[in-house]
């Protein structure tokens, strides 16, 4: 089989940790960097208006380790600058996932499992565009993918991700989210679309309030769909650059009507990629 490197779903508003229904063969390490713009108006359900457009910015620093074939961990740091925010920490995580079923191997479909563990910065919890539930946000998610193959390589692949989560206060969440990917030659192409469903009691939001209580999103009865697109090319032995668009197409009680503009580059720090592993990313 064909050595192939990293296509990553990226699950926007921040959620960057990957949520691939592959995972990279034991011993892989990778570092991945991106930076992503995003700018909107208006708070949906918002009982006061914004005074300015919110302009923001996002830096992602990322770490996978393959500690075996079917066991993967990751680090994530993320730092912002926003109308809220001076430029520091947003948020620190940690995440393990565990393949328990490869279709590259002979499984019918893939299936991961996955635990999420995230600490977000106190600026943050006041920030209308961090998208945080509370000072300590917990995740459980499985992702589920087929791929289609040509000559022992896939060329296809349909991923669906499933996660509910809690914080250290207020209400659950649930998370949905959907990708095809497409790769020719160095090529990769992934179109996706990302939701995300808080599920607390409050369907308005004061805009002053929630900047100096700073108590996140938790407390809140939200819900966002955004759409996208990414591009990624594959320089071998020198990692990836990629670039990606998403657009909140539908929002509830929460910023609305959101462009992101996201590049990045991942290195590989450790072997070369492996055929049947793939990592997805925010």
């Amino acid at each position: 089989m064909k050595a192939l490197m990293l296509l990553t779903l990226a699950p926007i508003v921040s959620f960057a940790l990957s949520e691939d229904a592959w995972l990279p063969s034991a011993g892989e390490v990778d570092l991945e960097t991106e930076y992503t713009y995003s700018r909107f108006s208006h708070v949906q359900g918002a009982k006061d208006a914004l005074s300015h457009t919110s302009n923001d910015h996002e830096l992602l620093f990322d770490l996978g380790i393959a500690a075996t074939d079917d066991w993967h961990f990751q680090l994530d740091a993320e730092l912002a600058q926003t109308p809220e925010q001076s430029f520091g920490w947003r948020s620190f995580a940690g995440q393990a996932r565990y393949q328990c079923c490869n279709d590259m191997k002979g499984d019918s479909f893939s299936l991961v499992l996955g635990f999420n563990a995230r600490v977000v910065s106190h600026p943050a919890l006041g920030d209308i565009s961090s998208p945080y539930a509370a000072k300590g946000d917990f995740e459980l998610f499985s992702s589920w993918g087929v791929s289609w193959l040509e000559q022992d390589d896939w060329t296809d692949r349909v991923i669906a991700v499933l996660a509910a989560g809690q914080g250290t206060h207020g209400a659950p969440w649930l998370r949905g989210d959907l990708a095809y990917q497409h790769k020719w030659g160095p090529h990769h192409l992934n179109i996706f679309g990302n939701s995300l469903w808080g599920l607390g009691s409050k369907e308005s939001i004061n805009l002053h309030h929630f900047h100096t209580a700073h108590k996140g999103w938790g407390n809140y009865r939200h819900g966002s769909i955004d759409t996208g697109a990414e591009y990624k090319y594959d320089m071998g032995k020198w990692g990836e650059i990629f670039i990606a668009y998403t657009f909140r197409a539908f929002a509830h009680v929460f910023p609305e009507y959101v462009n992101f503009f996201t590049i990045g580059y991942s290195v590989p720090l450790g072997k070369s990629k492996h055929t049947e592993q793939s990592k997805e990313q925010h």
